[in-house]
């Protein structure tokens, strides 16, 4: 469970609180950095395709850990991606890449919830969320604090880089 709550809090993480402050220290405009909030409606709306999610999950050819390989293979891909582009020069084509990442990552928590119902006794529930919790707030700190860091030290592809290998390893774990 660990990994499957670092693996997608870390790209929501990335978006929402390391890429602004990266932005506006290169100067990008504050109502630019503002729109970037439209990238977050996948976790707003993700309830509109969960339903479809949770029949692919229960397909016998599919099932979440299907559904949860699909998604990190596209956040990764993503993520490598947006390692060869300068997030300021190449703003354009950011938003579409960024906006499939918020998808995918939004759509692996729709499977890692539906998971975590299916496989967890009531007694285990209370567990099990302290587990999601921490798993996020470590998310927060790798895709948020620990990408300013970073990006400070090594720069923005070398980052990027690294924080795809670190959702690599933590998918590893968590299937």
């Amino acid at each position: 469970m660990t990994g499957l709550y670092l693996a997608q809090s870390v790209p929501l993480y990335l978006v929402a609180a390391a890429l602004p402050a990266i932005l506006r220290s290169r100067g990008v405009d504050l109502a630019v950095i503002g729109a970037l909030g439209a990238l977050l409606a996948p976790w707003v709306l993700k309830a509109a395709w969960a339903p479809v999610i949770d029949r692919l999950a229960r397909h016998p050819h599919i099932g979440r850990k299907g559904v949860v390989l699909v998604c990190q293979v596209i956040t990764l891909a993503c993520t490598c991606i947006l390692s060869a582009l300068d997030p300021v020069t190449d703003a354009v084509r950011f938003f579409p890449i960024l906006m499939t990442m918020s998808l995918s990552s939004a759509t692996q928590d729709i499977a890692s919830d539906g998971w975590a119902v299916e496989h967890l006794t009531p007694e285990q529930q209370a567990f099990g969320n302290a587990i999601q919790a921490g798993a996020v707030a470590f998310g927060v700190l790798i895709g948020g604090s620990g990408t300013l860091l970073l990006v400070d030290i090594l720069g923005w592809q070398t980052t990027l880089l690294v924080i795809a290998a670190l959702w690599g390893v933590s998918h590893c774990h968590s299937c």
